[in-house]
């Protein structure tokens, strides 16, 4: 099931976000396995109770690797997903990333966020999430998509920034590196956002320097 594969805490300590990529659904079952995230949280008397099993509308087939990657906010009511395997429409494996609220109801989705370049198999975007500290501001990784004016399958990769206000989540950005334009830079591998959500940094796990060879493979940050 891979459970524990990607964890987050709130800012209390007292709700968390636990991925678990290959967790069958229904949980428990024996069919497809398109992974689950799990919420917990700690009560005043102690000890830590499972809340809620949050799954997506589109994950439904195996190895859509939803889970794959989490975020809890501060506050512990919000929650991205990652599910880098997944997919909204014909193409496969595209990814997705779904933000779920808590209210007085419990934990529903509440969005479905998906890159405006990330439309090619295997993609990639949602192997890597953050979110700030109020959870109105996202960034999503996509290490294996390319800028428009790449070849598909160049899989330099990038990272997209969404926010939310009155008319819901939109795409404000998206970020590439300076020095991530070969083949398998991997830019969006893993990405990490501050608590203002004004600033972010990027692994570009197998980027390199201009003055090494391309392939060398060092890795680079990008802030």
């Amino acid at each position: 099931d891979n459970f524990g594969n990607a964890v987050s805490i709130n800012t209390n300590g007292d709700a968390i976000v636990v991925g678990a990529y290959q967790s069958y659904l229904p949980p428990g079952g024996s069919g497809l396995f398109p992974g689950l995230a799990y919420i917990y949280t700690s009560s005043s008397a102690g000890g830590w109770t499972q809340q809620s099993i949050l799954s997506g509308s589109f994950a439904t087939n195996s190895s859509d690797y939803f889970g794959y990657s989490v975020k809890i906010n501060s506050t512990g009511d919000r929650v991205i997903v990652g599910a880098y395997a997944d997919e909204s429409g014909s193409v496969t494996s595209t990814g997705l990333a779904y933000i779920f609220v808590s209210g007085a109801s419990g934990w529903t989705q509440q969005s479905i966020l998906s890159g405006s370049l990330a439309t090619g198999s295997s993609d990639s975007f949602g192997v890597s999430v953050s979110m700030n500290y109020s959870g109105d501001r996202v960034i999503v990784g996509a290490y294996q998509d390319e800028r428009a004016s790449q070849a598909t399958g160049q899989n330099e990769g990038l990272a997209y920034i969404f926010v939310s206000g009155a008319g819901g989540w939109t795409q404000q950005s998206i970020l590439s590196g300076s020095l991530a334009t070969g083949s398998s830079d991997y830019f969006g591998r893993f990405v990490s956002m501050n608590s203002t959500g004004d600033r972010a940094i990027v692994g570009a796990v197998q980027d390199e320097r201009s003055s090494q060879a391309t392939g060398q493979n060092e890795g680079l940050v990008y802030i």
